[in-house]
């Protein structure tokens, strides 16, 4: 884990939950996370609200995040055993914002509101996905993090097609602290910790895969497709988030790419799905045949939907 700073800065909400807890509701301010020039082992994660109530009063606090998921942070739990992340806080590798490298850690507001409905809408399809939560409005983001006045105003940050990207931060929920990912940086030790709860790890394995297997086959029923399906985009109880890249029908996307060759988009789709089992398989050490990697998804997919596995 890395310690990195958060900035609190003057912001606005854009959008909350009626679900959103009263410490989320209770923000009014907005925040930029960059990196911190110390690595530690820290081992107490604050919960969301201890951590505000005991640094409301200055202006950088201690968060934490795995190195590996770039613009999000993890910023604690609740007494009813939600986890509480946000994304749109800064590459955390970056100083801050630099136009060379375009929208450097910025998570646009077209991008956090398409997070926002896309999750709703395939919770309704009972998909198993993150809750959201908020979306906040930047006022401001760091241009040097290293210089605490060194700010820009959003207004002129641009997205990367040139258009205004109004900087957010999304901020939701899941019923579980680690992503698939997250297991890669784990002793054995840890990851039988946290996977204990679902029986033995093949167990668990094969429960995921039958269910993200379902998920798949729900939203290409509806007309919809993600070709961005990767252990950094499901949690280890199986919940769904990252889709901003997500297409439905009832919801066309931007890139107009992404609206258009859907069997093509599908393939991918359950291709991503076939190589993330792959390496969580290499990973755990599990002795799964590739075929029996198959027939799970196989069987999970077309009892779901009346297209036909294509890798089988």
């Amino acid at each position: 884990m890395i310690n990195i700073d958060l900035i609190w800065q003057e912001g606005r909400n854009f959008w909350m939950s009626q679900d959103a807890p009263e410490v989320i509701k209770q923000l009014g301010k907005c925040a930029w996370v960059g990196k911190n020039k110390y690595f530690s082992n820290v081992t107490k994660e604050y919960g969301v609200h201890e951590t505000l109530r005991k640094r409301s009063d200055i202006d950088r606090s201690s968060v934490q995040t795995g190195s590996i998921h770039a613009r999000s942070c993890y910023l604690g739990s609740d007494s009813n055993g939600y986890f509480y992340f946000t994304k749109g806080i800064g590459w955390i590798f970056a100083d801050g914002w630099e136009p060379s490298f375009g929208s450097l850690g910025i998570l646009p507001l077209w991008a956090a509101t398409r997070e926002q409905k896309i999750a709703e809408l395939l919770a309704k399809f009972e998909i198993q996905v993150v809750e959201p939560m908020a979306i906040f409005l930047h006022q401001k983001i760091p241009h040097n993090l290293r210089l605490s006045k060194d700010f820009i105003e959003s207004s002129e940050v641009k997205d990367l097609d040139g258009s205004q990207a109004a900087p957010s931060m999304y901020i939701y929920r899941s019923k579980t602290r680690w992503r698939l990912a997250d297991l890669a940086y784990m002793n054995n030790k840890k990851i039988k910790k946290y996977l204990f709860h679902y029986g033995s790890i093949d167990e668990w394995f094969e429960n995921l895969l039958r269910e993200i297997s379902q998920s798949c086959a729900i939203l290409h029923r509806i007309g919809g497709h993600d070709y961005s399906i990767s252990p950094h985009n499901i949690f280890i109880n199986s919940q769904r988030l990252d889709f901003e890249y997500v297409y439905c029908n009832e919801l066309p996307h931007k890139e107009i790419s992404l609206n258009n060759n859907f069997e093509v988009w599908r393939k991918k789709e359950l291709y991503g799905l076939q190589v993330m089992a792959w390496e969580i398989t290499e990973l755990l050490g599990l002795k799964w045949t590739s075929m029996k990697l198959n027939q799970i998804i196989k069987n999970g997919y077309e009892k779901n939907c009346d297209f036909k596995f294509p890798y089988l």
